[in-house]
């Protein structure tokens, strides 16, 4: 796939994200085992697994080549598609787990159960395109949960918990508007906005987003 300025502008920027999830996710292994608070560990494991979900992504996007929105995926895109879907989901996985674990105990692991329900969903569905109309509900479920935990959060909460409750919202919507335009479903959605912006926009949310997260996961909730 040969790739113009545009392309390789956006694949900078796609790496730079990488080396801040790395960076990251160390960062919040080493507070793992400084403090022993395993909500740390899932974090990092959150970071590292995007890491993996990236460079599949990057692959597909950049080296193999995507067909367009719609059409049924097949061969090497099939493959890298799943298991970076697989890899996203299971990062995913990781968080809501760690909060229904310990700080919102009444949703009885609803969330980490939606995580795997869209994650079967969507692999079906890049197969037969006709999946949509379902995949849709649980997958709004499952990008909206995690902000909605943490704005509840900020909610019971005061002080520098509610900040940190509040900044990890708006860390999360970031990151999850980096994943939402730049895949390749979102394009028919976000095609207004101009092949510029979907190229250069979603690594450089996913960076400040990376950042943000750091910062208000560096408290206990």
């Amino acid at each position: 796939m040969v790739l113009g300025p545009l392309e390789y502008t956006a694949l900078v920027l796609w790496i730079i994200s990488i080396i801040f999830l790395a960076i990251a996710g160390t960062l919040f292994m080493r507070d793992y085992k400084k403090s022993e608070n395993i909500f740390f560990f899932w974090i990092s494991l959150f970071f590292f697994l995007f890491i993996l979900s990236r460079i599949l992504r990057i692959t597909v996007k950049f080296y193999i080549g995507e067909p367009p929105a719609g059409e049924p995926l097949t061969g090497d895109a099939f493959i890298l598609e799943s298991i970076y879907t697989i890899v996203s989901y299971i990062g995913l996985f990781c968080v809501y787990f760690a909060l229904e674990k310990t700080l919102v105990k009444k949703s009885h692991f609803f969330f980490s159960i939606v995580v795997w329900v869209t994650c079967i969903l969507s692999i079906i569905d890049f197969i037969t395109r006709t999946l949509l109309w379902l995949t849709l509900p649980f997958f709004i479920l499952t990008v909206l949960g995690l902000p909605v935990i943490f704005l509840y959060l900020a909610a019971k909460s005061s002080g520098e918990v509610r900040r940190n409750s509040l900044l990890v919202a708006i860390g999360v919507i970031m990151f999850i508007f980096g994943i939402a335009f730049d895949i390749p479903d979102g394009k028919p959605i976000f095609i207004v906005l101009g092949d510029v912006f979907l190229a250069i926009v979603p690594p450089i949310l996913q960076i400040l987003a990376v950042i943000i997260l750091r910062k208000g996961f560096q408290t206990k909730m």
